[in-house]
């Protein structure tokens, strides 16, 4: 079964799209040249496809928790660099429901600056 995707390329005709199940990380990167450009992140958990085996062991499945501060966290890290690695833990973003397993899912582009 594929993951239902909580965010989307929001208006680009084509992104990357990347995610990470909690604890482990997202790697953004672009060709020699080009620069990321955040569209959008998450962090939470949205649905009950995403990391289906860490939901399946979670203390709590509450669904439809987002933390509000995935896109600037990501941003600040990633936008301008050509390789990004971000960790999908409590310890980097807000923690938006204890006891549930979240995910951290990326969206973005990789430009040429100018």
């Amino acid at each position: 079964m594929q993951a239902e995707s909580v965010i989307t390329c929001e208006g680009q005709l084509s992104c990357d799209h990347v995610v990470a199940c909690e604890k482990s990380e997202v790697e953004l990167s672009c060709d020699s040249g080009q620069t990321i450009a955040l569209i959008k992140a998450f962090y939470g958990h949205a649905n009950q496809t995403t990391c289906i085996q860490d939901v399946l062991s979670s203390k709590s499945n509450t669904f439809d928790c987002p933390t509000s501060n995935a896109t600037e966290v990501v941003a600040e890290r990633c936008n301008g660099e050509s390789r990004c690695t971000v960790p999908a833990n409590n310890t980097v973003f807000e923690d938006p429901c204890p006891g549930t397993a979240k995910y951290l899912e990326v969206a973005y582009t990789c430009e040429c600056p100018l």
